[in-house]
C-alpha cells in the first residue's frame, strides 16, 4: 500500500483575507480574522464616535462597526445589503470593518511584500503584487489606534446606515439570527469556538479548520502532473515549495457530482498539513471565515457511508456546511492506494 499524502516540510503558512473596498483590493492576515459575516442590523450607539456606523452584538460584546470607506478617504455612499462585515481581534480588542466583497484567501510570502507608499502608510503598512494586480495590506493596529483616539461627536445626530425596505427586513432577519445565537452562550465561549475556511464542490460545503491549512493557491497556477494509477481521485501531483505533494479531487473523493459551472483554472487547491503529512485538496470554491462553537454542531449520517471523516454538520446563513474531520480524513483508506 502506499500512502499518497506527502511528507510536511514548511510550516511557514503567512495565509491572509483578500477583499474589495471600492474595487481596490486589500488584505488583512487570516490570523486576525474572527469571523465574515454578512451585513445586518445593527445597533444605535448613545455616542457617535468618528467612522462608526452602529454597534455589533457578537456574543455578548459590543463591537464598533468601522466604515472603512469613510476612514480611507473615499467619497461616502450608501451600504448595501451584500456588503460584509469583518471581525477583526487583536491583543487588546475586537472591531468590525464593512468592505464590499470578499475576494479570496491566499498565502503571501514575506519576502515579496513592498513598503506602502507615503500617502498611503497611515491604515496600509504594505503593498503585494498578485497576479498583476496590487494588494494592500491593512495596518490593524493602526485602524485600532485610530479608533480608540477618534473623537467623539455629540452634537451630531446619529444615524444607523440606510436600506431599502426589502433590504431592511432582510438586515434584521440576520440580526436577530446573532441574538438568538448570543443567548445561548457566554462571552467566555468565544474562546471555545474553532475557526473554519469554507469551501464548495458542486452543490456541497463544507467547513475544514483552518488551523491545518498551511495555503490556499489557485489551480491555474500550479502544473498538475498525472501520475499512473486507478483512482478517479486522484488528479495528480503538484511541486509545492520544494517538496511534491498529491493533489486529491475532493469531488470524485466524495462520490460527488462535479460542477458544471466552475472550469478547472477557476478551482482552489487547499494545502492541509497534519502530523507532518500533507495533501492537496482540488475544489470549486472558496467562501470565507467563520467561527463555530462545539454546541452548534448537528450530527449527520448524510455521508456515513463513504464519507467516514464527516459526523457534522451546521446551518450558517440558510446553508448547510459539513464538517471535515481532519485527522478521520488522513487515516481514511482511500488515503492509500495498491501500488
Amino acid at each position: 500500500m502506499n500512502n499518497i499524502v506527502s511528507k510536511n516540510t514548511d510550516n511557514n503558512a503567512y495565509m491572509h483575507m483578500f477583499f474589495s473596498i471600492n474595487d481596490v483590493v486589500y488584505s488583512v492576515p487570516v490570523f486576525c480574522v474572527v469571523e465574515v459575516i454578512p451585513f445586518c442590523q445593527l445597533q444605535a450607539p448613545q455616542k457617535l464616535q468618528k467612522y462608526t456606523i452602529g454597534l455589533l452584538d457578537y456574543n455578548g460584546l459590543m463591537l464598533n462597526v468601522i466604515d472603512m470607506k469613510e476612514l480611507l478617504g473615499f467619497e461616502k455612499q450608501p451600504f448595501l445589503i451584500n456588503q460584509k462585515f469583518i471581525l477583526l481581534k487583536t491583543e487588546d480588542s475586537m472591531f468590525a470593518i464593512v468592505v464590499d466583497d470578499i475576494k479570496d484567501i491566499y498565502d503571501i510570502n514575506s519576502a515579496n511584500l513592498q513598503i506602502a507608499p507615503h500617502s498611503s502608510q497611515k491604515f496600509v503598512q504594505s503593498i503585494y503584487n498578485k497576479d498583476g494586480t496590487t494588494v494592500s495590506v491593512i495596518n490593524i493596529p493602526a485602524i485600532e489606534e485610530e479608533i480608540r483616539k477618534s473623537e467623539i461627536i455629540e452634537d451630531e445626530v446619529f444615524h444607523l446606515p440606510v436600506l431599502s425596505s426589502e433590504d431592511s427586513k432582510i438586515a434584521e432577519a440576520r440580526a436577530l439570527k446573532i441574538r438568538e445565537k448570543n443567548s445561548n452562550y457566554y462571552t467566555v465561549k468565544y474562546y471555545e469556538y474553532i475557526k473554519y475556511l469554507a469551501f464548495a464542490c458542486g452543490n456541497l460545503r463544507f467547513f475544514v479548520d483552518i488551523t491545518y491549512i498551511e495555503k490556499v493557491i489557485d489551480a491555474s497556477s500550479v502544473t498538475v502532473t498525472n501520475i499512473p494509477n486507478n483512482t478517479t481521485y486522484i488528479e495528480g501531483v503538484i511541486n509545492s515549495r520544494g517538496a511534491f505533494l498529491t493533489v486529491v479531487n475532493f469531488s470524485n473523493f466524495i462520490e460527488q457530482s462535479q460542477s458544471e459551472n466552475v472550469l478547472h483554472a477557476d478551482k482552489k487547491i487547499i494545502i492541509i498539513n497534519y502530523d507532518d503529512l500533507k495533501i492537496g485538496l482540488l475544489v470549486d470554491k472558496i467562501y470565507e471565515i467563520s467561527n463555530v462553537s462545539k454546541d452548534d454542531l448537528v450530527e449527520t449520517n448524510d455521508f456515513s457511508a463513504i464519507c467516514p471523516f464527516i459526523h457534522n454538520q451546521i446551518v450558517k446563513n440558510d446553508d448547510i456546511y459539513f464538517i471535515i474531520e481532519i485527522e478521520n480524513l488522513f487515516h481514511d483508506n482511500k488515503m492509500y492506494i495498491n501500488e
